[in-house]
């Protein structure tokens, strides 16, 4: 993952909002680093959201400043990631990328958050394009994507 770092101008980070305070791996946190990073807390219709600002709250406190709810059977919120990261990159250094002008994202979690989820739910709502990465109820059915994906034109 850090050898693909370099092509990336920002992180999209999948957690599950059930257990939003808990869960994610610190090896992703490290690997962050100066990238822009988009937390996206997928799976909010299955989640207590009755302490959302506390929950919010929590977060920021840990040094997460770019948070979103979402829900990828009714893509709630799904259709704001796009502009945020946009607006992210736009407002941060592209080390290395300034020449190109496609933004590149990569998208990171630990399993069974909805990754693959996220990502057919951008391209249906962006390109109108079926799914890109299959889906399951067991973990492990996408173990790993190295290749590109367009989700936006």
């Amino acid at each position: 993952m850090k050898g693909h770092l370099r092509q990336v101008d920002c992180l999209l980070e999948v957690h599950d909002a059930r257990i939003p305070l808990s869960g994610r791996n610190p090896q992703l946190q490290e690997a962050l680093g100066v990238r822009p990073h988009l937390l996206v807390l997928n799976k909010m219709d299955l989640a207590d959201l009755t302490h959302k600002s506390r929950i919010l709250e929590c977060l920021e406190q840990q040094g997460l400043r770019n948070i979103l709810f979402t829900d990828c059977l009714t893509d709630e919120n799904v259709k704001k990631i796009v502009p945020l990261v946009t607006e992210l990159v736009k407002n941060s250094q592209r080390y290395q990328r300034a020449e190109n002008i496609e933004t590149c994202m990569m998208v990171i979690g630990v399993p069974n958050v909805g990754k693959s989820s996220v990502i057919n739910s951008l391209r249906r709502l962006h390109l109108r394009k079926g799914k890109a990465s299959s889906v399951g109820a067991e973990p492990g059915i996408t173990r790993a994507v190295l290749t590109k994906i367009q989700v936006v034109q």
